[in-house]
């Protein structure tokens, strides 16, 4: 698997820069409040995917043999070519039954596509990312969230986008 300093340094500044700065849209918090500690902490698995060298299934089971908490990937995406807004759903649903066939239930995938038109730091983000982390972690850092703001100021099409109850969000003025 091969993951260019380049690569990984823009990765490194979208989340040092982007995923890791408390705003206003996330009620005072960070877009992933817990990505700097895991990165930080070296508990974040970085690499590239070039679909015509290599294969996602290779890097999630170098993933899982690993001592890393979670797994973000950046995916190649062939000169002249993008995955539109709606394809990353769809992605996201096939790595995640792919986790499943492959008995790695105790994993949940989450896909961030510059092409999305749904949230500013979706749409910053350098690559096609594949997110893969544990979904108790996950799971457990949503509760945490819910305690918060975060979805406060969020549009109601971007709280809908994230699968969370809007029933469930209190809203700010203005939001």
């Amino acid at each position: 698997m091969k993951c260019p300093y380049t690569t990984t340094k823009r990765i490194i500044t979208y989340i040092r820069n982007v995923l890791s700065v408390p705003s206003e849209d996330y009620g005072g918090l960070p877009p992933c409040p817990f990505i700097k500690a895991e990165l930080d902490n070296r508990k974040l698995m970085l690499a590239e995917l070039d679909p015509s060298q290599e294969n996602l299934l290779t890097i999630i089971q170098e993933f899982s043999k690993s001592s890393y908490e979670s797994l973000l990937v950046a995916q190649k995406i062939p000169a002249g070519e993008s995955l539109s807004a709606k394809e990353t759903g769809y992605y996201q649903k096939q790595v995640n039954r792919i986790l499943k066939t492959m008995d790695m239930k105790e994993y949940k995938c989450i896909c961030f596509n510059p092409n999305d038109k749904v949230g500013r730091v979706r749409q910053q983000a350098p690559y096609f990312l594949i997110n893969i982390a544990r979904a108790d972690v996950l799971n457990a850092a949503h509760k945490k969230i819910m305690q918060t703001d975060y979805f406060a100021y969020m549009s109601e099409e971007y709280v809908k986008f994230l699968h969370v109850d809007p029933k469930k969000v209190t809203r700010k003025v203005g939001s």
